[in-house]
């Protein structure tokens, strides 16, 4: 039985709400460091601030980059690029885990970034997936046209002013 140690684990999320969960779980430990990119403010679950960090031995190990409405893909490119990229010089994980979920999907460019489409479990074994949904629990959710590929019904405007992306990369220190 072949038997491979792990000592440091990234766990990245992408999606619209904050890792809450996950980071609350590894919040004061240092093998696991989280990185969420998330919609702040008076939205769900309301946490994720860019000075939650960690606490303990954990502290550092949590980081946050809370972002505005409607955040376009080049803009997303110019903060995730450069703290991915530092974090992984900086914590060299054995396992990064990406967490992409299925809310940033609908009207978010930023969902539509290769990374993500190569990445989706269904490209990745060559299987094309239905349109059409089968019902489910959630299947209300998904209305009025109950389909895994919504359309934004409107484009989002950016709030994400280049200031805003400058001010989160230099409180991670590597602006």
């Amino acid at each position: 039985m072949l038997s491979i140690v792990v000592q440091r684990v990234l766990y990245v999320d992408i999606d619209v709400h904050h890792a809450d969960g996950v980071e609350a779980a590894f919040y004061t430990a240092d093998r696991v460091t989280t990185v969420s990119f998330h919609k702040f403010g008076d939205f769900f679950p309301g946490t994720g601030h860019i000075k939650d960090i960690g606490g303990g031995a954990g502290k550092y190990y949590a980081l946050n980059a809370p972002l505005n409405d409607g955040i376009d893909d080049e803009s997303f490119r110019l903060l995730f690029r450069p703290i991915i990229q530092k974090v992984m010089e900086v914590y060299q994980p054995d396992v990064v885990v990406l967490q992409s979920g299925a809310d940033s999907l609908a009207g978010d460019s930023c969902a539509k970034v290769e990374l993500l489409q190569y990445l989706q479990t269904a490209v990745a074994v060559g299987v094309e997936l239905e349109n059409k949904l089968p019902y489910n629990e959630y299947y209300e959710y998904f209305g009025p046209d109950y389909t895994l590929h919504s359309v934004a019904s409107m484009p989002m405007q950016n709030q994400n002013s280049p200031r805003d992306l400058e001010k989160i990369r230099s409180m991670f220190g590597w602006a």
